[in-house]
């Protein structure tokens, strides 16, 4: 199994806590600083909460199950197409071109009454 990795259009709870790590601290600053302006403490004095979201954050995200996660396209295996046979290089020379069917060449026609010498 590929090291797990964020992806953020997988919807397994440990991807979408992660996910809401901007919003908790965004909800946490918008909380203390209804707190500071409304008790005697200011910002400075509650500023430690923040390490206490973050720190509940990482281990919830951390701890949650990775059941349904959608590996990033970087982790998943990669299936060669049908009929796909691999060349053999040695590297003592250059690797043969790709087989293409149909594919136009740059080969100039000597005998063509347009090509000018």
């Amino acid at each position: 199994m590929p090291p797990y990795a964020y992806n953020k259009r997988c919807s397994c709870n440990r991807c979408r806590l992660q996910g809401l790590m901007g919003a908790a601290l965004l909800i946490t600053t918008g909380v203390l600083g209804l707190l500071s302006y409304s008790t005697r403490f200011s910002f400075g004095q509650l500023s430690p909460v923040y390490l206490l979201v973050v720190g509940a954050m990482l281990l919830l995200g951390r701890t949650a199950s990775t059941e349904g996660h959608i590996p990033l396209v970087s982790q998943a295996v990669l299936v060669p197409p049908p009929g796909y046979a691999p060349q053999e290089w040695t590297g003592a020379t250059a690797p043969p071109p790709p087989a293409s069917a149909g594919a136009p060449t740059n080969d100039v026609n000597m005998n063509d009454p347009q090509v000018k010498s």
